[in-house]
């Protein structure tokens, strides 16, 4: 299927490497950034969509209207790599689902995680605040979640259906 990109362009904010690998400072400009493109980043994605003919909303029945467009027209470069534009739509989905994490559970927020410098999720955006884990730090890379995702769906590998539905409400779960 081919895809109407429009005006649709990819968040230019980036640090160029890995965030594991930057400073804190560094790190924690990236987020502030980003946070504050949040808006605009879901505008982007809700234009994206609609000129695609897909309405999307955080609601269960939006969060699969999602997923079902991605799993149709997410492309890989080569075994286990998305191409370049998917990783920038992944961090705009990837934005979408955390924000409908927050929207279900208030006490849920976006924090830079900075526990454990071997985590995945090291210096990365995540959402954090889930007061029945036991484990204080625990958090969901939205992100990294739907690059995993894509690439899954690229490689050929049995993905769940309604993968984006059953992130947020394992999330909400946990909150």
């Amino acid at each position: 299927m081919i895809i109407n990109w429009d005006e649709w362009t990819a968040f230019e904010d980036a640090p160029g490497r890995p965030l594991a690998e930057v400073d804190r400072a560094t790190a924690q400009r990236y987020f502030a950034t980003l946070m504050a493109a949040r808006r605009a980043r879901r505008d982007h994605l809700l234009a994206l969509l609609a000129l695609n003919g897909v309405q999307i909303s955080t609601d269960n029945a939006g969060l699969q209207r999602l997923n079902d467009w991605y799993r149709a027209h997410v492309q890989g470069s080569e075994p286990d790599l998305l191409e370049d534009r998917w990783y920038a739509v992944g961090l705009d989905v990837g934005l979408f689902l955390g924000e409908a994490m927050i929207e279900r559970a208030p006490t849920l927020e976006w924090r830079v995680f900075t526990g454990v410098a071997h985590d995945v999720s090291y210096q990365r955006p995540v959402v954090m605040g889930f007061e029945r884990a036991r484990n204080r730090q625990y958090n969901v890379d939205p992100e990294f979640l739907v690059s995993i995702h894509g690439r899954r769906i690229v490689a050929g590998d049995d993905e769940p259906a309604d993968y984006f539905v059953a992130l947020v409400d394992a999330a909400v779960a946990r909150r």
